[in-house]
Parts: structure tokens; sequence; C-alpha cells
């Protein structure tokens, strides 16, 4: 299927950048995310996938494609980007270390318990 040149440059542009493409099996809508019709999209992760350059995942009347290794070098190469660019499915995310449990409930129960039977013993409130 002839696919116009600059809406292959934009699927293949999208495929890049996400790493990924959902499309629906509907050959007569338009791709939500790209702006272009969906057999187009259909069509051309067709013949990437037929060269391995695409995995393709069929699940509830939905194409999922993820771009390999070699189709991250290929299209790398088609739309002529430097080679340290990767898609964001293979940036590495750093993950930023959640804030420290302070207390859990039991010890701020004893704590609460204990500032208000301060003049009490632990053995008094019956704790222990």
């Amino acid at each position: 299927m002839l696919v116009p040149r600059k809406d292959r440059l934009a699927i293949f542009a999208h495929l890049f950048r996400e790493g990924a493409v959902a499309c629906p099996k509907n050959v007569t809508a338009t791709h939500r995310q790209i702006n272009v019709p969906n057999i187009y999209v259909m069509k051309l992760m067709l013949s990437l996938k037929s060269r391995n350059y695409v995995t393709e995942t069929f699940n509830w009347q939905w194409f999922y494609y993820t771009l390999t290794d070699a189709g991250v070098e290929y299209l790398r190469n088609y739309l002529h980007l430097p080679a340290e660019t990767v898609p964001n499915t293979h940036k590495k995310v750093e993950r930023v270390a959640p804030p420290p449990r302070y207390v859990d409930l039991f010890t701020m129960r004893i704590n609460l318990l204990r500032r208000a039977t301060s003049n009490y013993s632990v053995a008094d409130v019956g704790l222990y």
C-alpha cells in the first residue's frame, strides 16, 4: 500500500519516540495520537513486522506493536537521528527513593498513650 511520505514520517517518528504503538482493528478510523488514517498505521506496522523490526500483540481487537533492537537501528537510520537517541521505552528511569516511613501505627498509638499517661507507668495502662 502506498502511504504518503508525511504520514509515514509521522508514524515512524511517533513509533521511535514512544517505542510502541497501539491501534484498534478498525480500518476506517483515524489514529487518535498521530492523526493519520488507521489503515496506514496498520499496514506500515505489518511491513515492519515482516522484517522483524516490531513485535505484534493482538488483544481485544487492538494491535500493540513494540520496537525491537533491529527496529530501533532501522528507524534511527531512516529518520537520520544520532546514535545516542533512544525511544522512551528504552530509557532508564532514575527512581526517587520514597520518603522513609516515620513510624508505624502501633508505635504511634503507644507514643500517644505514653504522652496521655505520662504520670502513670506502662504497666498501669495495660499495654504489657
